[in-house]
């Protein structure tokens, strides 16, 4: 008798479950941290799957097939909410939690960011540019690549130094960042890390 294959649904969940398991495990030092953490499906509808996941310090973010985002752990109140008015009517292409902020790029390229101090880590456009491909966080603020290859840092007070292109490269195409670090990487495939 042949064995039924999961869903991707059934698929999505156990991944979910799985992550947070991990961030209740690795939550913190305190157990309200992990119970906090442990939460994350508690908060979800069991019959609606994950589109997007993402997981800074001790927040969970994820965004509901209903389109909706929802948090677990410490994120401050309201930014849910905030996000979830900010984006209404947009498809997500990708989600970030950082230190106290989060932020959305939808797939026309506009970012959206909310959180403490959201107005000092939010990204202007530079010249020549006319939407955002992609963007990430660490602990100093938000990275945002342009579609022009210009790279932005907006921060809560760290000095950044633009980061130059090398062998071949004519622009930067995405970004990925950890706690106080980030990697760009170019069309041409070069990585450079800072």
């Amino acid at each position: 008798m042949p064995t039924a294959r999961p869903t991707t649904k059934a698929k999505i969940w156990a991944g979910a479950l799985s992550a947070a398991i991990l961030l209740a495990s690795c939550g913190g030092g305190e157990q309200a941290d992990r119970q906090r953490n442990s939460a994350l499906l508690g908060n979800t509808a069991a019959d609606w799957a994950i589109s997007h996941l993402h997981a800074f310090h001790q927040t969970v973010m994820v965004v509901l097939d209903d389109g909706l985002i929802r948090f677990s752990g410490n994120a401050r109140d309201g930014v849910a909410d905030e996000l979830n008015t900010q984006i209404r009517g947009s498809t997500i292409a990708k989600i970030r939690t950082g230190q106290n902020i989060a932020g959305v790029l939808d797939t026309e390229g506009k970012l959206t960011i909310r959180g403490y101090d959201w107005q000092r880590t939010n990204p202007q456009l530079p010249a020549g540019a006319t939407k955002w491909v992609d963007f990430d966080m660490n602990l100093d603020g938000v990275i945002a690549v342009a579609d022009n290859g210009s790279v932005v840092m907006a921060t809560r007070g760290t000095t950044y130094k633009s980061p130059s292109l090398g062998n071949g490269g004519t622009k930067f195409v995405r970004v990925v960042a950890g706690w106080f670090h980030y990697g760009l990487l170019d069309d041409a495939g070069n990585a450079y890390l800072f």
